[in-house]
């Protein structure tokens, strides 16, 4: 669920709430693996049954509970609700689509198109986040530049991280579903395919949050005409 499904405005929804009809006025999205969905501050939204995901949001420490599927506690009591909060807050027009435009921003190929292997998947002034392809042998590269710390997780295969001076590098292995944390100091990072790990590509996801003047940002406002 991501969104009304058509206009709405503050009383049909008070309604729908009062009536028990608020998942009608939901659009319900059907979403694959790969997809990835923006929530904008104000967006309706919920998971449904059997999705696993990877989320990254803006710091914040406010979310409003405006329907809970007749769920309960641990005491079998209601969960507390925020309906006239989230009233106030809610962005009452459908959106005009629900997932993202992906964009290539790999090193400069020979054609002089971006890389496919290194794409991001969504950015705006809270954060970005980039998936990596390490397939066929790709090296891909990383630098912090002390403004923002990055947050690595592997989501397919392995994969080997290393860093330092040339002379005496360090690294690691990361595996499926774990994530290591890159300082904001001034570094250099290389990942490369671990080669005990021939049969799955290995894939990585990356965090950051961005400088206004980020290429990233620039790149991602471009293609999706924002």
């Amino acid at each position: 669920m991501h969104g009304f499904a058509a206009a709405t405005d503050r009383d049909a929804v008070a309604l729908a709430i009062r009536t028990g009809t608020l998942e009608s006025l939901i659009a319900h999205v059907p979403v694959h693996p790969g997809d990835v969905v923006l929530n904008r501050a104000g967006t309706i939204h919920a998971l449904g049954a059997g999705i696993v995901i990877y989320e990254i949001q803006e710091y914040s420490d406010v979310t409003y509970r405006l329907h809970d599927f007749g769920r309960t506690d641990a005491n079998g009591q209601p969960r507390d609700l925020h309906v006239a909060q989230s009233l106030e807050v809610l962005e009452y027009e459908p959106l005009p689509r629900h997932t993202t435009r992906p964009v290539a921003v790999g090193p400069q190929t020979a054609t002089g198109d971006a890389d496919p292997r290194e794409q991001l998947l969504v950015a705006d002034r809270h954060f970005a986040l980039a998936e990596i392809t390490l397939a066929h042998g790709y090296t891909a590269r990383r630098e912090t530049d002390g403004t923002s710390m990055q947050i690595v997780t592997v989501i397919s295969g392995q994969v080997e991280l290393s860093w330092g001076d040339s002379a005496a590098p360090r690294g690691l292995v990361l595996e499926t579903g774990e994530t290591v944390i890159l300082p904001a100091e001034d570094a250099r990072y290389h990942f490369t395919p671990d080669d005990e790990d021939d049969d799955t590509t290995p894939r990585l996801l990356i965090a950051w949050v961005p400088t206004d003047d980020d290429p990233a940002v620039q790149a991602w406002n471009t293609v999706q005409g924002e």
